[in-house]
């Protein structure tokens, strides 16, 4: 089993994490008519 995952998007360079227990939020922004959740 390899230390370290290599996270990849195609907008930014690849990083590399560490193993472990990580907690995943989804990123929401207000508006106006209330909160919504950030879709790329």
């Amino acid at each position: 089993m390899s230390p370290t995952a290599l996270l990849t998007h195609e907008e930014h360079k690849q990083i590399a994490i560490p193993q472990g227990d990580w907690v995943i939020r989804i990123q929401r922004e207000y508006e106006p008519e209330g909160w919504r959740y950030v879709a790329d």
